[in-house]
């Protein structure tokens, strides 16, 4: 019999975030027999939490009979100490005031340790790069653990370590440090992503119980940032490129650059990606147009410096430029000109005293050369020589070149030849003498003059009894019959003096005049014989003279004067046209005659026009202007211009044709007519020249005269 107490104490549950437990304290006393004490009296306990000093409480309680009652059961909130231990003791003490007396419990709980690992707060960097400073805030949990920052690059969750810092003991509260990164460990960075410049960092956070870091409390931690590797001097490709000139020229020109004729080769060496990237291109750019492999340039059409840039690039994207300068030389063909102080290259008979005479038997000569020296540091590369050649009218072969102003004598550019011999020792005899130069690049330009013979009003040997006839020169050494001519056609030079051949036709065999499309003379017999020579555009006999109008191979026209009519067609290269007939001073009714109904002056953007319009329905346009066209290039000396317009003074749909509208053109020029288009509805129409001079040295006269029929 008597009074028996208990006292338990127990954690009920665990706070991380707080550092706390709950715990219960349950104090029981249970009476048994006679031992007990009805009245209301007044026990005490004591906690002491992690050894520190007891607070005391108070509890009313009795003691009922044959009972068991609980004095105290309550909860209380434990702080751990900061390294997450704690402990809680209760004390308990009461006088029964019985025969049990005084009676006190005291009990003891060791509380569960709370991991107390320290928290990385925030990542950031002062720049986008990995070379920027790298801030990071962290908070230690408690000031006797020590603390470690792992930092490594996280590759699709495989991660390589690049930096550990050791951070120590620190107390509890938010702290700040900085970090950078050493070459050696940005090589690390760099080499693991050699095809791409982004990669992410992740910064680890553990906490340690001890200072050699073996013991780790709680969980890691970690934040992660994503960075760049900087495109500068220390990331970018490098290589070695070497410039040299291409040509198909000699030495010494293969060594230079030259405008228009040589190329310049880059070769790359020694190429390399830094930090594990490899070379993935190289590309050279001249005069803003980029060349690939094999990194050749098109031909160089710029002189001075110009800058060659070099191009390389690597798996990153990263690029390196490199450039160099190379100097072109100036270049371009060389030049066959009239002397300074003349009109135009002199090339004619002279007597054996170098007067100029039209029976001389000897050659003078008289022009100028120009040419580009090609000089490099100092030194002439480039030399020229002026020369000629000749044939007489009656051979196709001409004779070697013979050289007239040597290229190492360069004490003038203009030659002033002496008589020369054995070139046109027969009076009586047309040549064709073409006078040109040549330079140490192989370039050459020439100019073709033709030598007429002594000047004669007619020529007709007895020896070809009217089969050869000639005008204004001998018959020489023609070796057809024919009829030949001494003055040039149209103010130009042709090849062959001979203007044509006479035709006599037959019963057994019908002359077509397609068949003849060369410059010549015919004769039609009598009308009982015309039907022989088909496609006439006339039914009795005459004279009729075939002209070659066009400079084209393909464009021929015809024209047949008769009587007082001329008839006109032209060969496009595929077919004739139809035979058009121009009254020339009558209509084609005899009983009236034809006379000009209008004449008319019209000015218009490129010039001057004249009009007539005749009663027979023909109207005639003449104009003569001066145009400065652009030369388009130049083949074997011989100089093309660009295309030419001219604006007639009306439209083409303005003019009201009979039949078939037809209108053609004649161009007189100084200069060789190359291509021509008939006028567009809006009245424009387009030619191109040729030449032996530039055309940017003078203007060139151009005389158009159109015909055409109104209603």
């Amino acid at each position: 019999m008597g009074v028996s107490q208990t006292l338990t104490v127990t954690e009920s549950s665990v706070n991380k975030s707080d550092n706390t437990s709950k715990v219960r304290i349950l104090w029981k006393s249970t009476q048994t027999g006679e031992s007990w004490n009805g009245y209301e009296r007044t026990g005490y306990y004591y906690v002491s939490i992690n050894g520190g000093a007891e607070t005391k409480y108070s509890v009313e309680y009795s003691l009922p009979p044959e009972s068991t009652v609980t004095i105290v059961d309550t909860t209380i909130i434990v702080p751990h100490k900061d390294n997450g231990t704690g402990t809680v003791k209760v004390r308990t003490w009461m006088n029964t005031d019985i025969s049990a007396g005084v009676v006190e419990n005291s009990k003891t709980l060791t509380l569960t340790t709370i991991a107390r690992a320290s928290t990385i707060d925030s990542l950031t960097c002062a720049t986008k790069y990995f070379t920027g400073k790298l801030t990071y805030k962290y908070t230690p949990k408690a000031s006797s653990y020590y603390n470690r920052c792992n930092i490594s690059l996280n590759l699709d969750g495989e991660y390589i370590a690049v930096k550990s810092v050791l951070l120590g003991q620190k107390s509890a509260s938010q702290k700040t440090a900085t970090v950078t990164f050493s070459e050696d460990e940005l090589s690390i960075i760099y080499n693991e992503l050699p095809k791409t410049t982004k990669g992410t960092l992740r910064f680890t956070f553990r906490t340690y119980s001890d200072g050699d870091y073996s013991t780790q409390i709680g969980d890691a931690v970690y934040r992660e940032i994503t960075l760049s590797i900087p495109n500068t001097t220390a990331t970018q490709p490098t290589a070695t490129m070497t410039l040299s000139p291409v040509s198909s020229l000699d030495s010494p020109f293969d060594t230079l650059y030259i405008k228009g004729r040589s190329k310049v080769d880059a070769n790359f060496t020694n190429g390399a990606g830094k930090y594990g990237a490899s070379i993935v291109s190289y590309k050279m750019r001249v005069g803003g147009k980029d060349y690939g492999s094999p990194y050749t340039s098109g031909y160089l059409s710029t002189t001075g410096d110009i800058t060659v840039t070099g191009i390389i690039t690597d798996s990153r994207g990263f690029t390196k430029e490199y450039e160099q300068t190379i100097t072109v030389i100036s270049y371009s063909e060389p030049k066959i000109l009239p002397a300074s102080d003349e009109n135009a290259i002199i090339c004619a008979r002279c007597d054996v005293d170098g007067n100029l005479t039209e029976s001389g038997t000897y050659l003078k000569i008289k022009a100028r050369r120009s040419y580009y020296k090609v000089t490099a540091d100092g030194v002439q590369n480039n030399f020229c020589a002026i020369r000629y050649r000749y044939r007489n009218e009656g051979t196709n072969t001409f004779s070697s070149w013979k050289t007239i102003l040597a290229k190492d004598d360069t004490s003038t550019n203009t030659i002033d030849s002496d008589p020369i011999s054995g070139v046109v020792s027969s009076a009586e005899t047309s040549y064709i003498v073409q006078v040109g130069v040549i330079d140490d690049l192989g370039e050459s330009a020439a100019v073709q003059v033709i030598i007429p013979s002594d000047f004669v009003t007619i020529d007709c040997p007895e020896e070809f009894k009217g089969r050869r006839m000639a005008f204004f020169r001998y018959v020489g050494e023609a070796t057809e019959d024919g009829l030949y001519m001494g003055l040039p056609l149209f103010g130009g030079s042709i090849d062959s003096l001979k203007l044509g051949t006479r035709i006599t036709a037959t019963s057994t065999a019908p002359i077509s005049l397609n068949d003849y499309k060369t410059p010549g003379c015919f004769y039609s017999p009598s009308a009982e014989n015309s039907q022989y020579i088909t496609e006439t555009p006339y039914t009795d006999g005459g004279f009729g003279l075939i002209v070659r109008e066009m400079q084209s191979t393909k464009y021929i026209r015809q024209e047949i004067y008769y009587g007082r009519t001329n008839w006109q067609r032209h060969w496009d290269g595929t077919e004739w046209s139809e035979w058009l007939r121009y009254l020339m001073t009558s209509q084609e009714t005899s009983t009236a005659a034809d006379f000009v109904t209008e004449i008319d002056l019209y000015e218009t953007d490129t010039g001057s026009w004249r009009y007539k319009k005749w009663k027979s329905g023909t109207y005639d346009l003449s104009g003569v202007f001066d145009v400065t066209p652009i030369s388009a290039g130049t083949t074997g000396g011989v100089y093309y211009s660009e295309q030419i317009q001219i604006k007639l003074p009306f439209s083409v749909e303005t003019i009201q044709y009979t039949g078939s509208p037809v209108e053609q053109y004649c161009l007189f020029v100084n200069a060789a007519l190359v291509s021509k288009g008939d006028a567009d509805n809006n009245g424009i129409i387009g030619f191109r020249l040729m030449r032996f001079i530039d055309f940017s040295t003078e203007a060139v006269s151009v005389r158009i005269i159109a015909r055409g029929r109104w209603k």
